[in-house]
């Protein structure tokens, strides 16, 4: 019995070992620079932002930085000129996203039970990092010269989403005996107040333009 428990406890510590906090991709032997986002978009951190942050510019090669967000590493453009190193003038973009509801899918048990996807129960802000390292295969935007562009076979793409988000009033989701769950439950989130009844919301998609699309 006691070999049994001691077996037992053991699969238990390694199946805590190996979860997975969300923190991983932190490199606790770098710096990192963290900066706020509240809009998506394509960013821009131009030299002087980067000096004045008290980055040693003169002693960090282009290539070697990265940014991360959301838990992972994402692409940038470095225009350094060719030179690989950031001088005045010089500046980093990139493509990021301000918080949604990504994380929040963890609160529940179901992650499709999350009432909009695109709008978080907490904040609209979150941080993205940037920082360095000693490697040169770090995640880049390459900028496209081809003009043949004939010979290539288009895919499926998206110009433009629009989204209206309602917040003036949280929803507490199903009920049992009209209680509230403590537990995050189907249907819980921010959203408009709700409407009883056979009142609803009309659509109106006149002021949407159809022409060309396919």
């Amino acid at each position: 019995m006691r070999v049994g428990l001691i077996f037992f406890f053991s699969i238990i510590c390694a199946q805590i070992m190996a979860q997975v906090y969300g923190n991983e991709w932190i490199s606790y032997n770098q710096k990192h620079y963290a900066f706020p986002v509240v809009q998506s978009g394509i960013h821009k951190i131009g030299y002087d932002a980067l000096l004045s942050a008290g980055i040693p510019l003169t002693s960090i090669s282009a290539d070697n930085f990265q940014l991360f967000g959301k838990e992972n590493e994402v692409p940038i453009y470095i225009a350094d000129g060719g030179d690989a190193t950031i001088n005045e003038g010089d500046f980093i973009l990139f493509y990021v996203e301000k918080n949604d509801g990504w994380l929040d899918a963890t609160l529940y048990d179901d992650p499709s039970w999350v009432g909009n996807p695109k709008y978080s129960l907490y904040n609209d802000t979150i941080q993205y990092f940037l920082t360095w390292n000693n490697a040169t295969d770090n995640l880049r935007f390459i900028e496209e010269v081809a003009t043949d562009f004939e010979n290539y076979i288009p895919t499926d793409f998206v110009i433009e989403e629009q989204f209206s988000f309602y917040s003036n009033s949280y929803n507490e989701g199903e009920k049992s005996s009209d209680a509230s769950s403590s537990f995050y439950m189907p249907g819980e989130g921010w959203g408009s107040t709700p409407r009883n009844g056979s009142s609803g919301y009309t659509w109106d998609f006149n002021t949407l333009i159809f022409d060309n699309i396919y």
